[in-house]
Order: C-alpha cells, then structure tokens, then sequence
C-alpha cells in the first residue's frame, strides 16, 4: 500500500512538471511553438549595375522575403530565367529589351501578390548611340552659342543663345517643360554682335545670371538675374579687347564669386574681370595670348587646385596654355601647343582616365583635308603628349564640340559641331583616350555650336545645337533614342 500511494505521487510530480515546463515556454498542454513572423518583401541591391539594353546580362538581385515563384520586370519588362535561389536572392537574365534606357525601376513580385520596387539599382546603356531627327526651335537671328541649363530651378532643362544677327534678340532664352518642349522666347538686347555666353552665379544668390561676349562693340555685357530666369531691361556693359567672341567664368581668386575671362580675337589677348563678390567687376586686366583666339576653357590642368587658361588660336595654328602662377588669378607666361589647322575650339575632359585632363580642339582648317579633331593627353603638370589627329569628314568644317558622356557607361564621349556638312560628328570614347569610328549625325544646317542635356526626362542625353546660317533664327533639339 506504501509504495502504491509513493508512485502516485511520483506521478504527480512529473505531471505539476511537465504542466511547469509548458507554461514557461508561453505554450498551452499540446500546442506546437508559433511559426516565426514571415520576412518582409525587401529590394537591396543588384549586381551589375551596369548593362546594356539587349538583353541576356546574368542580374543577381539582394533582398528580403522572397518566394518561389516571384516574377521580377525590368524597365518595364519581364525578366528571363527567373530563380528564386533563397529568400535573399534572386538570379536572372535581363530582358530582351526594355522599355527605356537610362536608370530603370525593378519590381519583384511574390506569389501572393505582395511587391518590392527600387528605381536606382539598375542603368540600361543604349546598345548605339542614336538621336532623333532635329527639331527646329526659334531663338533669335544667327544664333552663334547655345546653353543648355536650368535657369529657373524647376529640375528641366532651359535653352539660352548667344545670338548675332538682330540687336533685339541679343540674348535669348527658352523655359523647358520637361518633355523636350520649350515656353515662349525671351528677348534681350547685349552689345553689338554677341558671338558668346556663360550662365553663372554671380552674387552668391542662388540664381544664374547671364554674361555675353559681344564682337562688334568690343565688351561684355552682364545681366544680374533679380529672380530665378527673371533679369533687369539693361545690362552693365564692361569693355574688352577688340573683336571678343567667347566669355569664360569660374573662381579665380578663391574668393567664393565667380570671375569673368573674356577672349579677343581682334587683338590677340583676354580680359579679366575680377568680381567684386556683388555681380560687380573691377576694371579689366588683359594678357596676350596667340593670334586671333577665337575660343578660351578655365580648367585644372597640373592638378594643384588652380585653374590654368587654354585659349584656341585659329590664326596660330595652335593653344595658348597659361597656368596659374602661385597666386590665384596670376597667371604664367602663355605656352603654345601645336594642334591642326585653325583650331576653333577647346574643350576639356579626361579621355584615358588616368585623373589627369586632357583636351580636345577643333580644327575648322582651311582645307577639307585639315578638318580634324586634335586629342592631347595631359600629363597632369600642364604639358601634352603629341596631338593625335582624328578626320572627322572632309566637308565638316567644325566649329564647336561638347564633351559629354552619350552611351552612360562613364567615359567621355565627344560631339563636333560640323559647320561644313550640317552633321555632328559623334566619337564615343573607349576610356584609354581613343575613340571608335566616327558616327555621323545629321544636324541642322550650319551647326556651330553645340550642347548636350537631357530635355526630355527619360535618362538619355539629348542634343542642341545652333542653325547658324544667315537669316536662321533657329536652334535645334536632338533627342537621344534607346536602341
């Protein structure tokens, strides 16, 4: 009977246990532990990034909460081969083609509906440059210079032209909508025969204000914007050598306001315009440069934090390189470089990546033979290799250029304004400061400038350039097409 009552209650104490144990656990007599919160549906990254748009690219994708079976669209456009390899990862061909390139949006989608979307992971390249036929667009009478730049601050782009041929419509602009259209023009008188402009702030105020470089009556003109694209009747007139084409403008004192330098082809110098930090400038002072330069760049080229003068000589046959001598704004004694036949322009750029700048000039040349594009690879202390000489067609006749990167693969690219031929001439850089064979794109007739922006919003570079034929009022826009 003894040992009968002490296994009854050896029993009851494993059961108050068992009953213990349960109750500590959060759980009822029975019951299994609760399933785990499911993952939440998340897009982190994706590897590439880069890609071109044709399709076949192995895309990994990093997450959270993915599930057998989720389908995933790029650009758009449903992905290939889609392996769902955990709930972390996703494997995957890209389409075939999407529907845009540029930076695209990715959405995965699990089974049950839920979705994850990112719209900054992945950029498709163009598989070939293209652009559209030129849209005209009327500035003012033989627009000589076009900008392209937000001059309202709205985040689209804006057209200015310099423009020579009507006093009235020395300096005109155009407020772009976002979709490759233009508002209504806005006129404005300058000097006599305006050839150049810059957009610049000049009083530290946030809004860009416009400076012309007028040819016949030897001076700049400077408008200080009162708003964002709102600008006074008259401007301030500041003189200048004789026959000034081009204007230049960034901080060389280190002072925080931007100076001006202004080229003269007549008299073979530059004018420099030290800002007063108000939009204000003191008087000019000038320094020889070649003859007749026609064209001026302000840019770093021996990397010591100073910007340093490159003029285009076209009478010269050659650069002018002044660097800047220890103080800012003092600058050394003019170095010529050899280029092609009556350079026109200058533009610089890193073409072999090396983080040294290099140039490249335009040569308008006298003969058909001599229209060429000169490249010259820096030496990051303000000296050049041997200009290597590319034919850019034999009825070019160039005149302007822009540096720019067309495909979005990060090498600089160059577009020539191809005076001769109505063309511009596209070299889609290789990132060791060669290019591939010339692609011809048919312009609007007389190019002699020309700009690079995206007018539209869908990611790709479009194209501006003048018509710069006598009587022409017009510019003309070039969307870039994803092919």
């Amino acid at each position: 009977m003894k040992d009968r009552k002490r296994l009854v209650w050896i029993s009851a104490a494993l059961l108050t246990v068992s009953l213990s144990t349960h109750c500590d656990s959060g759980n009822t007599m029975g019951n299994p532990p609760p399933d785990p919160p499911p993952e939440t549906l998340n897009l982190t990254d994706a590897s590439p990034k880069l890609m071109k748009n044709g399709g076949g690219t192995a895309v990994t994708l990093k997450g959270t909460g993915f599930k057998t079976g989720a389908t995933v669209t790029i650009g758009g456009v449903a992905a290939q081969d889609v392996v769902v390899v955990d709930s972390s990862t996703i494997q995957l061909k890209s389409p075939l083609k999407a529907a845009t390139c540029g930076t695209v949006t990715v959405v995965v989608t699990n089974p049950d509906g839920n979705a994850a979307m990112r719209g900054d992971l992945i950029t498709f390249l163009t598989n070939r440059v293209s652009f559209g036929v030129p849209n005209p667009i009327t500035m003012g009478t033989y627009p000589r210079q076009v900008l392209a730049v937000d001059l309202n601050k709205d985040g689209k782009v804006d057209l200015v032209s310099a423009n020579s041929g009507q006093a009235a419509q020395a300096l005109v602009y155009r407020l772009g909508n976002g979709d490759g259209t233009f508002g209504n023009p806005t006129s404005y008188t300058a000097g006599s025969s305006t050839f150049g402009v810059a957009a610049v702030d000049l009083n530290k105020d946030g809004n860009l204000d416009l400076v012309t470089a007028n040819s016949n009556s030897n001076d700049i003109s400077v408008r200080v914007a009162t708003g964002a694209s709102t600008f006074p009747t008259a401007s301030t007139q500041y003189g200048a050598g004789a026959d000034t084409r081009a204007i230049a403008a960034a901080d060389l004192t280190g002072d925080g306001a931007a100076d001006l330098v202004a080229v003269n082809y007549g008299s073979g110098n530059i004018s420099i315009y030290k800002n007063n930090g108000d939009g204000t400038f003191a008087a000019q002072s000038n320094l020889s440069v070649g003859a007749s330069p026609q064209h001026i760049i302000l840019t770093d080229l021996d990397k010591d934090g100073k910007l340093d003068v490159v003029t285009a000589n076209a009478n010269g046959n050659n650069l002018s390189v002044r660097l800047a001598n220890g103080t800012p704004s003092i600058f050394g004694a003019a170095a010529s470089v050899a280029v092609g036949s009556s350079p026109w322009f200058v533009t610089a750029a890193d073409w072999n990546g090396d983080g040294k700048m290099d140039l490249a000039v335009v040569n308008n040349g006298m003969t058909a033979s001599t229209y060429m594009v000169s490249i010259l690879l820096g030496d990051g202390k303000g000296s050049f290799a041997t200009p290597v000489n590319i034919d850019i067609g034999n009825q070019t006749a160039p005149r302007g250029a822009v540096a720019t990167d067309l495909n979005k693969d990060g090498i600089m690219d160059l577009v020539v304004a191809g005076y001769g031929s109505n063309t511009l001439p596209v070299l889609i850089g290789k990132g060791d400061g060669t290019f591939e064979p010339v692609l011809s794109v048919t312009g609007p007739a007389f190019p002699q400038s020309v700009d690079a922006a995206d007018f539209d919003g869908d990611g790709m570079p479009d194209l501006v350039a003048t018509s710069s034929s006598t009587g022409s009022q017009n510019v003309a826009t070039l969307l870039g097409q994803c092919k």
